[in-house]
């Protein structure tokens, strides 16, 4: 799970640079997603079923929500504070990353 957090915070980081905050965040969470759903299956939930449709819907909704909470966080926070949107990103993340657990665990990959 370390790795995929590493892997969406770089792209984030350097996409950030160059494009909008909701590109940059699209483009990070992408990246994890991809990686993620085969890590967390495999190793984090050691779930043996067959990949299904159902299983993939289920992973987009949670990452859907997800990119919702952290966009927002990130768009709302940088507009009242100075706080660096890689800061906020970090901040959001904390509250996302154990829901995201809970909401794999018992609902996608139960």
């Amino acid at each position: 799970m370390g790795l995929i957090w590493v892997l969406d915070n770089l792209t984030f980081l350097i996409t950030a640079i160059f494009l909008s905050t909701p590109v940059s965040l699209l483009i990070a969470r992408i990246t994890g997603a991809l990686g993620g759903y085969f890590i967390h299956k495999k190793v984090s939930f050691k779930d043996t079923e067959k990949n299904t449709i159902g299983t993939w819907i289920k992973y987009v909704l949670v990452w859907i929500f997800a990119y919702s909470v952290v966009l927002i966080g990130i768009e709302y926070f940088s507009t009242i504070s100075d706080l660096h949107i890689v800061i906020i990103k970090l901040a959001f993340e904390c509250l996302v990353i154990p829901t995201n657990y809970l909401l794999l665990k018992h609902y996608v990959y139960k």
